[in-house]
């Protein structure tokens, strides 16, 4: 599974991540990327 997070002002790409699961039971967060802009300010 494939997750993006987009600033809806900008709608620039701020945060992604990449998850392996069995669909049942397990999942690994894998590649937890955070734009610059986003870790200045804290929230990540």
């Amino acid at each position: 599974l494939l997750f993006g997070l987009c600033d809806e002002d900008t709608q620039n790409l701020v945060a992604f991540a990449r998850v392996l699961t069995d669909g049942v039971y397990r999942a690994i967060v894998f590649d937890v990327i955070v734009s610059e802009t986003i870790v200045a300010k804290g929230w990540a």
